[in-house]
């Protein structure tokens, strides 16, 4: 399991079991060095033979906030350790992962690109998923939440903007309002599901499914919420109420012998004693099968 913790720290975990999330050792993360001030987000792991990829947002976070128009997508790779070696993984060889090569974006150059989903369809072609943050545009919201694929050639090089295929436009209404973050893609026997974040952050995120017959191109459709906090949503699942403040989201899709896992962020507050305490975990959970048929 890898995540991100706080400015810009990943971290890994080895889990004994998916079931009871139970983790058996932490796996050391070493990332290239750069100013305190760019922060690395929302990794994403490929696995080729022996060396791994990973990918990330990255961009400048400084005492005034998010500096939104300075997030683009990033990626490094490693050797996976030995049997026997200390779990230690260095990444090196950073570099841009070029995706808006025109340098607009609906005719805008002033936008952000995070959340990066790299998925390896079952004839090998890879794809890359992502989020446009707009700043600027009229009639847009300053943060909204486009959902965009391309081809890969390889782990490292998008196909261009010219085969940028719109996946989910985030402004269907509600529960989306204007953010639909966080990608995640499967397929699950003739079918391609994608599981998003929507809402802002700080307004009870949930989870939504769309569906697929293709990874890119055609449009995603049969939007469902998955889980939420909010009945008036009619999620296929009510989260728990202590998530209620902030929701959640930041979910990764995972497939394991036969089952389909969300593993996902829980935001929210606990009560005791008087005094509110936020609570920020990690959580897991197996989807029932008539969720995703």
């Amino acid at each position: 399991m890898l995540g991100d913790y706080g400015r810009g720290k990943f971290r890994m975990f080895h889990l004994s079991t998916l079931d009871d999330f139970a983790i058996r050792e932490e796996v050391e993360i070493v990332m290239p060095e750069r100013e305190r001030v760019y922060q690395r987000w929302a990794p994403d792991l490929l696995v080729e033979g022996d060396t791994l990829w990973i990918s990330y947002a990255m961009g400048r976070v400084d005492r005034h906030g998010v500096e939104w128009p300075t997030f683009r997508l990033y990626g490094a790779k490693a050797k996976i350790p030995a049997k026997g070696e200390a779990p230690r993984i260095t990444f090196t060889g950073e570099r841009e992962i070029v995706v808006l090569d025109t340098g607009k974006f609906q005719g805008a150059g002033d936008y952000g690109i995070i959340d990066p989903e790299i998925f390896r369809n079952s004839d090998g072609q890879l794809y890359l998923y992502y989020n446009v943050v707009l700043h600027g545009i009229p009639g847009k919201r300053w943060r909204t939440g486009p959902i965009c694929s391309q081809r890969m050639r390889d782990p490292w090089t998008p196909y261009g903007q010219g085969d940028e295929k719109l996946a989910w436009a985030g402004d269907a209404g509600p529960p989306d309002a204007g953010v639909a973050e966080s990608p995640s893609i499967i397929k699950r026997e003739k079918d391609y599901l994608m599981f998003y974040s929507a809402r802002p952050s700080d307004k009870d995120q949930c989870i939504v499914m769309l569906r697929s017959k293709v990874p890119h191109g055609d449009a995603w459709k049969d939007r469902r919420v998955v889980m939420s906090t909010r009945t008036e949503d009619a999620p296929l699942m009510l989260a728990k109420a202590s998530y209620e403040r902030l929701g959640v989201g930041g979910q990764d899709a995972l497939q394991y012998g036969g089952e389909t896992y969300l593993i996902y962020q829980a935001l929210g507050a606990e009560s005791d004693g008087g005094h509110q305490t936020d609570i920020f975990r990690a959580a897991i959970l197996k989807l029932p099968h008539e969720v995703i048929h």
